[in-house]
């Protein structure tokens, strides 16, 4: 298994954070609730939150956090799509440019007001950076 790109947040809006990471070979999407005492615990809960289709040329890949609707929830932003969470292990998956699926994803404030911006780059090769 080829485990790519981890984040940590509260993602469901419990209070504890969570760990959110890709299995690239798979093109699936995974969160994992971090039990009270990690290093013993002998499984974590784990979820998928969302399986892509296997793509002919590369995989899905990146990730980014951050407050994409205003709700107050961190969102997760990855392999283009924003994931929205919706309740309990269940989150929208919501397209934002499915062409960057292999891409480094930023989120922040970067034209001040309204809602955040999300910036995607290629992660390994030589492409626009898109905003």
């Amino acid at each position: 298994m080829a485990h790519h790109d981890q984040i940590f947040g509260d993602f469901d809006g419990d209070g504890r954070e969570e760990l959110v990471f890709w299995n690239t070979n798979v093109c699936k999407l995974f969160i994992a609730e971090i039990p009270e005492d990690p290093q013993n615990a002998p499984t974590w809960d784990l979820h998928l939150i969302h399986q892509f289709p296997i793509p002919e040329n590369g995989k899905y890949e990146g990730l980014a956090k951050g407050d994409i609707d205003l709700d107050g929830k961190t969102d997760i932003i990855g392999g283009g799509h924003w994931f929205r969470h919706i309740e309990g292990h269940r989150y929208e998956v919501l397209e934002i440019d499915a062409p960057y699926f292999g891409s480094r994803s930023a989120v922040g404030d970067i034209i001040k007001g309204g809602y955040p911006e999300v910036v995607l780059s290629s992660g390994d090769h030589v492409n626009p950076l898109n905003l």
